[in-house]
């Protein structure tokens, strides 16, 4: 055989080969991407883009894996530009090229790629729309970044794995969350989640450890509520045959006994996800998607009755939930107001942490406040749980100093109490295309003779007003309808700075 054949033949099996390594290499990265394994579709088709950097279908599905992966979500952007730059894109990687800039805080960006993915999608999609209003929200948000510090635990406390749902006691002694650090792997190639502990010892946190076999099983349970002593565990499970339900364990000595399903008006045959107990005892907080809500999954509460049973469940209302999902309801240690997550309400995007007060007087929970950027962030913000001095808070975060994926932070709020708020109020059925020039809020104090002050709204119809703590009366004169007046009371807020969104409904004059 002549020489000029054998090398013929060399490249030819070369060829071959380089073809199998890439169909193998395609099928796994496939594979990985369709069951969720997102770590593992990145290795496999960063390997594919060195032999084929401009391949459309690896940068888009690369670029979703980062997206969908809970670290360098950044990475997303430069694949998904490159998906995009491809002849005969995907009109989906013009929408997750959007979810990358929001992801990353490129709020303008994300609007107009939003709105392009509309315009070539030909699509009017509600999840759209909200993604939105939610990166207009942002912009307002992380404009007036709250005074907070982010302290990463520590190995002691957290792993390369994820971390999450963190809980405290109210002397922050006992901290307890959810982790998936160990056990086998499942078909996302993560481990089941279980329950860790850490006690503190000199002001410092132990090694965390499992809570133990009497919760930890080798399917997946995460905690979603805790007592403010401790002493009642609240978690949720998912056995595959069995899910759907909050259980509780209460600690006998130091341990934690055997777990009991939540009571009957708690649990139902729809889906309760989350579960905690006011520091009295006397009432507990829990999210359902049980029919009668708003939307989702909603907040409602128990109360014990003078007979130590459980009243029958209250949804918390429509100032609270929305037709989005509300989650993981949490009381403050003051026992005066809850903390939980939603999709709904103004937010920076996902899941935000919103506080809500609960009024004696008006026997209701108030409009709730977004607890504020750095807080929040336009990723998914699920649990903050507070010490009873209200300084310090655990939330779980992805942050560049983290130790991989999510990581347990304490919070230090540079300032523990806030003795005012932001107000906006509009006015939710003014005419289209309404002149608000002559338009005017006047808000007075309670107090004989005092000078009224005075607003105008800004083009959009929206009034910013600050004010301190105290009583104040509200009257607002808009053309073409009835004079509005309102009381205002505003308590000293608890830990954070407040921003109200009051939407107001008025009466057409009568001719």
């Amino acid at each position: 055989m002549k020489p000029s054949y054998i090398v013929l033949i060399c490249i030819v099996q070369l060829i071959s080969a380089q073809d199998t390594w890439s169909q193998d290499e395609a099928k796994l990265a496939a594979s990985a991407f369709g069951k969720g394994n997102y770590p593992k579709a990145i290795k496999h088709y960063e390997k594919l883009l060195i032999e084929d950097p401009d391949n459309g279908k690896y940068n888009h599905n690369i670029g979703v894996s980062y997206l969908r992966s809970n670290s360098h979500k950044t990475k997303a952007i430069e694949y998904l530009e490159a998906a995009e730059s491809a002849e005969g894109y995907d009109t989906k990687v013009i929408y997750h090229l959007a979810r990358a800039y929001h992801l990353n805080n490129q709020f303008d960006k994300a609007i107009e790629t939003y709105l392009r993915y509309q315009k070539e999608s030909g699509k009017t999609d509600s999840k759209v729309d909200r993604h939105i209003g939610n990166c207009y929200s942002a912009k307002k948000l992380i404009t007036n970044p709250i005074p907070v510090t982010f302290v990463n635990l520590g190995s002691k406390i957290n792993s390369e794995f994820p971390d999450y749902h963190p809980f405290t006691t109210a002397n922050e002694d006992l901290l307890i969350f959810t982790s998936r650090r160990s056990g086998t792997k499942e078909f996302d190639g993560l481990f089941p989640s279980s329950i860790y502990r850490s006690a503190r010892w000199e002001k410092e946190y132990e090694e965390a450890i499992s809570i133990g076999a009497t919760i930890n099983t080798d399917y997946d349970e995460q905690i979603v509520g805790l007592s403010a002593d401790g002493k009642r565990l609240f978690f949720y499970f998912d056995h595959v045959k069995e899910f759907g339900d909050v259980y509780e364990c209460q600690q006998f000595e130091s341990r934690y006994v055997a777990p009991e399903g939540l009571i009957s008006v708690v649990n139902s045959e729809y889906l309760e996800t989350a579960a905690a107990i006011s520091p009295d005892g006397k009432t507990i907080f829990f999210a359902s998607n049980r029919p009668g809500g708003y939307g989702g999954r909603d907040i409602y509460m128990t109360r014990k009755l003078p007979d130590g049973t459980w009243g029958p469940a209250q949804n918390l209302g429509k100032k609270v939930n929305t037709k989005h999902d509300e989650d993981f309801p949490n009381p403050s240690p003051n026992g005066k107001g809850i903390y939980f997550c939603s999709r709904g309400h103004a937010n920076l995007g996902g899941f935000d942490l919103f506080y809500s007060k609960w009024s004696p007087g008006h026997n209701y929970f108030s409009r709730p406040s977004n607890l504020g950027y750095p807080i929040n962030t336009p990723e998914d913000n699920i649990t903050i749980s507070f010490g009873a001095s209200g300084k310090f808070a655990y939330v779980s975060a992805i942050r560049d100093e983290g130790l991989g994926d999510l990581d347990i932070y304490k919070i230090i709020l540079d300032t523990a109490r806030h003795t005012q708020a932001l107000i906006r109020l509009s006015i939710e059925n003014i005419n289209k295309g309404h002149n608000y020039k002559h338009d005017t809020l006047y808000i007075s104090d309670n107090v004989p003779d005092s000078k009224p002050y005075r607003y105008l709204p800004n083009r959009s119809g929206v009034y910013s007003i600050i004010l301190k703590r105290g009583n104040y009366q509200m009257q607002l004169r808009v053309d073409g309808y009835e004079p509005y007046e309102q009381q205002i009371t505003l308590d000293e807020y608890d830990y954070y700075p407040v921003i109200r969104e009051e939407m107001i409904r008025l009466n057409p004059k009568k001719h």
